[in-house]
């Protein structure tokens, strides 16, 4: 998902005062979570936080993980996970959990609420929740290539940050790769709109 995509869903959801919806979004824009990750990951947002603001190099995804196996992933924009963290702790402990409130919601019910929003609000239709994931990917991609890895290192790293398991296995590092190569194309092809619609 292109920023400018992601920030127009954003906007229309902070409008719309789905605060909910907009942490989990910011959880897995900004630490490339799968929604089954990001939802139970509430409980690990002051652990998060707290690594975040201390200088250490990844956060550890716990609750969530398929296989029930947990992961570390890498923060790799400090600024944007610090304010997605700080934004879904004030979010949460805001949260009434009275008898309708999402606190008192059993996990798919919150999945549920939050797919539905993010589906009528997204601002192109055919972008999911889960492309965010693929967003961070490019994101990570760029920052290890520039730190002096290779391609095919970058790759493996993604790949065991996203829990692809070891990072071996030609056909989950090709989605990567695909993914990563489908982001640049559209991050192109939405910013030379943008452009004509100014001119």
């Amino acid at each position: 998902m292109p920023d400018i995509i992601y920030r127009i869903t954003e906007d229309r959801l902070m409008e719309a005062e789905e605060y909910f919806v907009v942490a989990i979004m910011k959880l897995c824009r900004g630490l490339g979570l799968r929604t089954d990750e990001a939802i139970p990951g509430m409980a690990s947002l002051a652990t998060w936080l707290r690594r975040v603001n201390t200088g250490k190099p990844t956060v550890h995804i716990v609750f969530g993980n398929r296989g029930n196996n947990y992961r570390q992933v890498h923060i790799i924009n400090r600024v944007r996970v610090r304010e997605a963290l700080i934004f879904a702790t004030d979010v949460w402990e805001n949260e009434t959990g009275g008898k309708s409130g999402l606190k008192k919601r059993p996990f798919q019910k919150m999945k549920d609420y939050y797919q539905s929003h993010f589906t009528h609000n997204v601002a192109v239709k055919g972008y999911s929740s889960h492309s965010m994931r693929y967003a961070w990917a490019v994101e990570a991609f760029d920052y290890w290539t520039t730190s002096g890895l290779s391609r095919k290192e970058a790759l493996y790293i993604i790949k065991q940050n996203l829990g692809y398991g070891d990072g071996g296995g030609r056909n989950l590092k090709a989605l990567v790769s695909e993914r990563i190569d489908q982001q640049s194309i559209d991050d192109c092809l939405i910013s030379g709109l943008i452009a004509e619609e100014t001119m």
